[in-house]
């Protein structure tokens, strides 16, 4: 199996398992995490280190690039079902770069969805690792929470940012650690630990950055207004 398959079968048993599949697609995904070419596990472990550590300074041009791919896989498929009434890549851009500048005019929204399904999604991978089953990602509890954390989260959107790249960045330096760990630790203990110890050593070092730069901007800006 190419790169391509092994990441296409991989995406496949991530959405199974966010659909609802319960745990069994849970171990699904991991399984198929794990099958991924060890190079491309080490890039995965790179991206989820620079999300997990530095995601405030990346997180906007990064923002843009994923709603930007979005648009232009929603804008291909979009063209092919015209069926040749428009070009296909000429659409795909075009919706890519309205979704792109959409997605930074309208920051507090998507930030809004972003939270929302970011909280769900963390309800979701705690509760069937710890063995609930039958968990949909849309069951109500899930999005009750997740729409009460988006709106306290827009109130604080650099708070959300941190906790949004160290969520997701913590969550790909657990599955990458235990792909070449595995054998010390009985499933899913591993990845656990991992993803706890990424996610405080994240949460440590990027809200101590913040808190620093925000000290920074506070005493410098009376001594500005003190020489005007």
């Amino acid at each position: 199996m190419n790169i391509f398959d092994q990441l296409s079968a991989m995406i496949e048993e991530f959405r199974n398992w966010l659909q609802g599949n319960g745990l069994s697609s849970l171990g699904e995904f991991v399984e198929a995490f794990n099958e991924l070419n060890p190079y491309l596990v080490i890039l995965f472990l790179i991206f989820g280190v620079i999300l997990a550590f530095f995601g405030r300074k990346i997180f906007w041009p990064l923002f843009c690039l994923i709603w930007a791919l979005i648009g232009f896989s929603y804008g291909y498929q979009w063209g092919e079902q015209l069926q040749g009434a428009f070009y296909q890549y000429e659409l795909a851009i075009l919706c890519a770069v309205l979704l792109a500048i959409l997605s930074l005019q309208a920051r507090k929204f998507f930030m809004f969805l972003i939270a929302m399904v970011s909280t769900m999604f963390l309800l979701l991978y705690v509760l069937t690792t710890l063995g609930f089953d039958g968990l949909k990602l849309i069951d109500l509890p899930f999005v009750i929470v997740g729409i009460l954390i988006g709106i306290l989260a827009v109130k604080m959107l650099p708070y959300l940012i941190i906790s949004f790249t160290s969520l997701f960045g913590s969550f790909i330096i657990g599955l990458g650690i235990d792909r070449f760990t595995g054998e010390l630790f009985p499933k899913p203990l591993g990845q656990v630990i991992f993803f706890i110890i990424a996610l405080v050593a994240s949460f440590y070092i990027q809200f101590r950055w913040f808190r620093k730069e925000t000290e920074t901007t506070d005493s410098v800006e009376p001594t500005y207004m003190e020489q005007e």
